[in-house]
């Protein structure tokens, strides 16, 4: 879960060295989110990893978190409507709901694995991943430091 972490947090690294430090961290988890597969799953809560979910955590991780950074990246690219909180935000939860349907939908109509609880474990993952985004933006506006972000994302995903 630290090596994780650690890639998290040279993704948030990466993207301050942009103009727009949301969208290039969005875009680069949302690209990355089948590349990356450390099949170490040590250290993650057993809530994120259990019933056969395993490294996948970090699939719905990147993505989630990625299409909700985007959107904010998008927002502070364009700013269509004025505050924090804009149409891209909107779209990047948009999506990530719609991606998260899926996973509702395959506890009731999917595989046996899917019904006896993965599913439920792939639907807290995606909760947890617009943590993780919404970590990232608390750091972007000033509100946590980098050693401040780093614990937040050890905490979300780890003992």
């Amino acid at each position: 879960m630290e090596k994780f972490v650690d890639h998290l947090m040279q993704i948030y690294d990466d993207s301050k060295r942009s103009q727009n430090p949301s969208w290039h961290a969005g875009r680069n988890m949302f690209e990355n989110k089948r590349e990356y597969k450390d099949k170490d799953t040590s250290g993650f809560k057993k809530e994120l990893i259990d019933k056969g979910q395993n490294n996948e955590v970090t699939r719905h991780i990147l993505g989630h978190g990625g299409v909700i950074l985007a959107g904010r990246g998008m927002d502070d690219k364009f700013d269509l409507i004025p505050g924090r909180r804009g149409i891209g935000e909107l779209g990047g939860y948009i999506v990530s709901g719609i991606a998260q349907l899926s996973d509702i939908l395959q506890k009731y109509f999917g595989n046996d694995a899917h019904k006896k609880g993965e599913a439920d474990v792939e639907i807290l993952d995606d909760y947890v991943a617009r943590d993780v985004a919404n970590a990232f933006t608390r750091a972007y506006d000033g509100k946590y430091t980098r050693e401040q972000l780093r614990k937040k994302l050890l905490n979300l995903l780890g003992y």
